[in-house]
């Protein structure tokens, strides 16, 4: 004999787990780290909050193709609370050499470590590099530091003024990673 469960129970589940999604955006500590970085961060699934940080001012190029920010060039940050106020953040930086060491040196001087330094992108003009960080602790004592790292930068923190690079990305764009693709795979190949 099957049981069915009843619209109603199904309903209230529905709505608790509503109101429980919009409690968690509403959540204080969110606000305050909003403020602090300027601009409203976006609530993905499990509690986290993140915050994306497009290299738009960089004009980066593999060969005679233009790498666009949405591409390869994407800075972010991310929090999660690990209490009241309280929470781990990490992310990673998109930086051109001379932003290296001021970045690194305000993140540590700030309590947040350095798990990682590497590249992604071959013959890429000017060179970035990219810096993945992690960190626990007070929520808006990490949104501060990494504020101040970023504050090293030329990272534009707050959304573009026009609409961004399309959702679905243009012929021209398909064509530069293919590109860039096809470079990369030959560099494996060559050297491995």
């Amino acid at each position: 004999m099957k049981r069915k469960t009843p619209p109603l129970a199904l309903a209230l589940a529905f709505l608790t787990a509503l109101s429980l999604g919009a409690q968690e955006a509403a959540d204080p500590i969110w606000k305050k780290i909003d403020g602090v970085l300027g601009n409203t961060g976006k609530d993905l699934a499990g509690g986290v909050h993140r915050f994306g940080w497009p290299r738009r001012d960089l004009h980066v190029q593999v060969g005679s193709v233009p790498v666009q920010p949405a591409l390869a060039l994407g800075s972010w940050g991310a929090f999660l609370k690990e209490g009241t106020d309280q929470a781990m953040a990490m992310g990673d930086l998109v930086l051109l050499e001379s932003e290296l060491t001021p970045v690194l040196t305000t993140l540590e001087a700030g309590g947040i470590e350095i798990s990682a330094i590497h590249n992604r992108l071959v013959n890429e003009s000017p060179h970035v590099v990219y810096l993945h960080f992690s960190g626990h602790g007070d929520a808006v004592a990490l949104a501060r530091t990494l504020k101040e790292a970023l504050g090293q930068t030329r990272t534009p923190l707050s959304p573009p003024a026009t609409p961004g690079m399309p959702a679905k990305p243009s012929a021209a764009d398909e064509q530069a990673f293919k590109t860039i693709q096809e470079g990369l795979d030959l560099n494996t190949c060559l050297m491995g």
